[in-house]
């Protein structure tokens, strides 16, 4: 009788293993209906790279040998102007050109569509993912507000001749780029960088001032992020808001972690309503606003199918996130059925074969 059941099984089993080679064999693959976009998205993103290589290397600052592809993306391992401890694998992740293309993908998930406003708050930490957010979004023509700070974690942008704010406003201003930041904090504790030395610190801002930045300085956390809002909808309420890295006006000031999740944030069932504790994810999924928050970056890479720190980048256009995949349905369901009255006819033999055996 065991016999019997094993021999059943492994039937079923052969059965579904040929069904899946016959389905995937059904697999078709095309282009995306943004891949044009994708390829201008990541076209821009090298271009941006390339650009700030160049800073760089005006600046006297070191193009490191972690940073593989020699992008200038990459920032110290540690220094005094770093804030915090980050992940070089992520860091590095970010410089690939497809990034910029797997943001396009996010967007067309996330509906948004050429002309739309939106606002993107970017911290220092993730050079390539915040250039990547800006190629996109001029490849996909929106209309955006960007908010910057001057703070970095390790192998961001945290070489103080050099700081993001300063990135934007010298790719603003060689016309690489639409916009520039509508308004500079300084990112670290309290988003008024009290982690960083006062001489280094007074430095970069005397900085900003001579480049004209629009600073803002401020460790009240709810008139900062009121400050904030106020400046990420002058253009009028946004179709999307973006954050990467992680500032402290985007989480809560009360211990809640609701909303510090990754992607295309869904509105929690039970998410407080915004007061004076609450951060602006919270404010614009309260006001039911498409929120994306970049900052897991090992789990962007799996959800998307898309490599995590590898060692050599695929030719641009050439990557998964550039393309769709389907399958016969009429195979799917074939198989589906089959395995389906399959398993009902083994149950109901074994069921008689059972009822035999005990009389």
């Amino acid at each position: 009788m065991y016999t019997y059941k094993i021999k059943k099984l492994v039937y079923i089993i052969i059965f579904l293993i040929i069904s899946m080679l016959i389905i995937n064999s059904t697999k078709t693959c095309e282009k995306n209906d943004y891949y044009d976009t994708q390829i201008l998205a990541a076209n821009n993103m090298k271009k941006y790279s390339k650009a700030v290589k160049g800073y760089k290397i005006k600046n006297g600052l070191e193009i490191y040998d972690y940073d593989f592809y020699k992008t200038g993306l990459l920032g110290s391992p540690y220094n005094e102007f770093t804030t915090t401890l980050g992940n070089l694998e992520a860091k590095r992740t970010v410089t690939n050109p497809d990034i910029a293309a797997l943001v396009v993908k996010i967007f067309n998930d996330a509906n948004l569509k050429s002309g739309d406003k939106v606002s993107i708050a970017l911290t220092g930490s993730f050079t390539g993912l915040n250039l990547a957010c800006i190629a996109a979004s001029e490849a996909m023509n929106l209309d955006i507000t960007i908010i910057s700070s001057m703070g970095a974690s390790t192998y961001g942008s945290n070489q103080p001749q050099l700081t993001f704010p300063d990135i934007i406003d010298n790719l603003f201003n060689d016309g690489y780029i639409k916009e520039n930041s509508s308004l500079v904090t300084l990112g670290g504790y309290d988003d008024v960088a009290y982690d960083i030395p006062d001489t280094i610190k007074n430095k970069v801002i005397e900085n900003y001032k001579d480049r004209k930045l629009n600073i803002y300085i401020n460790d009240n956390f709810n008139e900062n992020v009121l400050k904030k809002i106020e400046v990420l909808n002058s253009n009028g309420n946004p179709s999307a808001f973006i954050t990467i890295g992680g500032n402290f006006s985007f989480g809560d000031n009360d211990g809640s972690e609701i909303v510090l999740k990754e992607g295309i944030l869904k509105k929690p069932k039970n998410l407080d309503p915004f007061s004076k504790n609450k951060g602006l994810i919270n404010y614009y999924l309260n006001k039911n606003i498409t929120t994306i928050s970049f900052i897991n970056i090992k789990k962007l890479m799996s959800d998307y199918g898309m490599p995590y720190d590898p060692w050599t980048w695929e030719s641009t256009g050439k990557s998964s996130i550039y393309y769709k995949y389907s399958y016969n349905s009429f195979a799917i369901i074939s198989v589906i059925i089959l395995s389906t009255v399959y398993l009902i006819y083994f149950f109901k033999l074994r069921s008689c074969n059972e009822k035999i055996h005990k009389n």
